[in-house]
């Protein structure tokens, strides 16, 4: 797999790109799409999908990860899958103004549904496991830990459970969007269930932006 890196994006840069994406389907999501770049940090996740990558995104929302690796045509493939229709509807719907020659899929699938027979090498979760039931979030985690391949990297993101004040806002503004009062997954669980799957941490951070905590994770299969 060629590691060679494309040009940085910034924060305004991937909103253009979005905007440009996003022109069709409910204006509150096209909305959070457009946005989103400044409360999570795209502008540094999307520097560590290497080139030429056949990328799997678990949880892909309306798809906005992928839209922004496929429109700089950094990656060689990918396929996205997600349980929320709408979410699914507006990623295709989005991929049509995408480069003609894209290679990318949106599934509407869930946590239990087979899982497409595809071989990715670069498998990404983002801002997923806040929304799973605690007693589901390991067996979910150790599924994805299996599809990575020898050579392979998973790419984990999730709001953070520090500093405490950010994370009640996080709590709070899921409250109010999504109705739903989110579960925390500690990050050194997230550790211990890759460490236990075989996968070796290669990279760990921390980053804050405006209200917002986030944590991320690199884990690479060594063998």
């Amino acid at each position: 797999m060629n590691k060679t890196k494309v040009t940085s994006l910034n924060k305004a840069q991937i909103k253009q790109i979005a905007s440009e994406l996003y022109n069709n389907g409910p204006s509150f999501f096209r909305f959070s799409q457009r946005w989103r770049s400044y409360i999570c940090p795209f502008h540094l996740l999307i520097d560590l999908v290497p080139r030429n990558a056949k990328v799997f995104d678990v949880g892909c929302g309306a798809g906005l990860f992928l839209a922004i690796l496929a429109h700089r045509k950094q990656i060689l493939s990918g396929v996205g899958i997600d349980y929320s229709k709408i979410a699914i509807e507006l990623a295709n719907s989005m991929a049509e103004n995408l480069p003609d020659n894209h290679d990318i899929e949106f599934l509407f699938l869930n946590a239990h549904d087979p899982w497409p027979d595809n071989q990715p090498d670069f498998i990404s979760v983002i801002d997923v496991f806040h929304h799973v039931e605690p007693n589901q979030q390991k067996a979910l985690f150790s599924r994805i830990v299996d599809k990575v391949p020898p050579g392979g990297k998973l790419l984990y993101k999730d709001i953070a459970s520090t500093p405490h004040w950010k994370a009640i806002a996080n709590k709070l503004h899921d409250l109010v969007l999504a109705r739903e009062w989110i579960n925390y997954v500690p990050i050194e669980s997230i550790i211990q269930w890759g460490v236990e799957g075989g996968l070796k941490v290669t990279e760990k951070s921390h980053f804050e932006m405006l209200w917002y905590s986030h944590d991320y994770l690199v884990f690479e299969r060594i063998n």
